[in-house]
């Protein structure tokens, strides 16, 4: 079998016709003939042999339960476009085996695409022969498709007394299958006299079907590259546009305002009891939409409140514009946000004043010069000491702790923490 498929390739190759293509390929096919009633009625197995320097090809017919009921052995090779047999050996359960060296043409293709014409002799009935290309639908393993199939006919006329009788035979053949079906025309009545076994239909279509269905097919096919091509497109320029429809720093574009919003926060931030430890996030959404993650000013809701009125301010007043994107699947403007990120953040720190009580009045510890009460921090410090000396009559040497908030390096007054004896 092997030296039959390596042997087919190289003439077949050779002559520029594929046979190994057509005649049961995969060294192995089966086939079904139906009787009148459409059921079963004997199964037709093709498999090849090679002997010495001889090829063949072998044909066995079962019925019943499996019962081989004939059996024919092609001896064959390869002419141009044809593979001949000129051999048969014909073996019968009834008549034995019986030998015949008619030239028959078992398969041909069609030349330069034209029908290619033949007569034949077989058991001494004459058959004038055609091979050509037509196009069928067919549906092979549930797979249904449109394709160039090669059409063999045998046509055989005779007289029964004197009735004038014909027998037509079209078989077709197709690529990477092999014979496909073999219908029988007797005398206007026809039959399918064998199929292969995974082939569930076929119809003869004329040229201009195909032509229309390849039409067909082809603008299909140009319609689902268009749609792939145009959603490639679509996600390329999705893809642009989220990097352009991304937040972008408030300081590249209005830096001079983002000074003051800090200073809005520097005259507030002595309201602050607590501080957080993340940094304010400010995004500007739309016109009417600023949004504010407060994690270092929350204790202070008004803080917030005044940078989010003096933004919305500069809106209205289109001192701040927001740029703006066409978004490709809706044609849609869509705003670009604005995010201000306040990375200085808030903490707490004291200072420690050291006083001295001396004569009725007090001292800085340091310079030993009496302490004044000439400015706010220094009357805050020195009317603390003086309550603590009330409630502790021998506080001499005091120190007080006076509690600062530092924010944007700068330190912002909150107030005198405690008062206690220094030792």
């Amino acid at each position: 079998m092997f030296i039959f498929m390596f042997a087919f390739m190289m003439v077949g190759r050779a002559a520029n016709y594929d046979f190994e293509d057509y005649i049961y390929p995969f060294g192995f096919r089966t086939y079904a003939s139906p009787d009148s009633k459409g059921n079963l009625s004997s199964v037709t197995q093709y498999s090849f042999e090679s002997q010495a320097f001889d090829n063949y090809i072998v044909e066995e017919v079962y019925i019943g339960m499996g019962m081989m009921s004939a059996k024919t052995i092609y001896r064959y090779h390869t002419e141009g476009n044809t593979v001949i047999s000129d051999v048969q050996l014909r073996q019968n359960r009834l008549t034995g085996t019986t030998r015949y060296q008619d030239k028959l043409t078992l398969f041909a293709f069609p030349k330069d695409d034209k029908p290619y014409k033949w007569t034949e002799i077989d058991r001494g009935d004459k058959y004038q022969c055609t091979s050509e290309y037509v196009y069928i639908n067919v549906s092979i393993y549930h797979n249904s498709s449109f394709i160039k199939a090669v059409k063999i006919t045998r046509d055989n006329s005779y007289v029964v007394g004197k009735e004038k009788h014909r027998v037509i035979e079209k078989s077709y053949w197709a690529s990477g299958y092999g014979r496909l079906i073999t219908q029988i025309n007797w005398d206007g009545t026809e039959k399918t006299s064998s199929k292969l076994d995974v082939l569930d239909y076929y119809q003869e279509m004329s040229t201009e079907e195909y032509d229309s269905y390849i039409q067909r097919k082809k603008e299909q096919e140009r319609r689902a590259r268009e749609a792939a091509e145009a959603e490639a497109l679509i996600k390329i320029k999705m893809e642009v546009f989220k990097e352009q429809t991304k937040p972008r720093p408030f300081e590249q574009k209005y830096a001079n305002y983002q000074q003051p919003v800090i200073s809005i926060i520097e005259s507030q931030v002595n309201t602050l009891d607590t501080v957080g430890k993340d940094p304010m996030v400010i995004t500007i959404v739309s016109n009417n939409d600023v949004r504010i993650e407060d994690g270092a000013f929350s204790a202070s809701p008004q803080i917030g409140k005044s940078v989010k009125d003096y933004l919305i301010t500069l809106l209205k007043e289109n001192k701040i514009q927001l740029d703006t994107a066409i978004n490709p699947t809706t044609n849609q403007s869509v705003e670009i946000p604005l995010i201000l990120k306040i990375s200085q953040v808030p903490s707490f720190v004291t200072k420690n004043y050291y006083l001295d009580y001396k004569k009725g009045m007090w001292y800085d510890a340091k310079t030993k010069e009496p302490f004044y009460r000439s400015s706010s921090l220094e009357n805050m410090i020195y009317t603390s000491a003086e309550e603590f000396r009330s409630n502790n009559k021998k506080a001499k040497w005091v120190t007080v702790v006076v509690k600062y908030i530092d924010f944007n390096n700068n330190l912002h007054l909150k107030g005198v923490d405690r008062v206690y004896i220094r030792k």
